[in-house]
């Protein structure tokens, strides 16, 4: 996997319940621009890129 320079914008750890409400509000943030979003959920690193204009979800705990 090729690597990209990423630059962070925000950093948000949450619980299990807040989860859900947290996932809605990143895959609706369209007009953001090109951002990285990091969300810590216990050892779940999810990142969200915006790439190519689609918003994409990784898990990182699952390279």
């Amino acid at each position: 996997m090729m690597k990209k320079k990423m630059f962070i914008t925000k950093m948000i750890i949450v619980t299990m319940d807040a989860m859900k409400q947290i996932w809605r509000e990143i895959c609706y943030c369209e007009n953001e621009g090109c951002r990285v979003v990091l969300v810590s959920c216990d050892c779940s690193w999810l990142m969200v890129v915006r790439e190519k204009q689609k918003v994409k979800l990784w898990n990182c705990c699952f390279h």
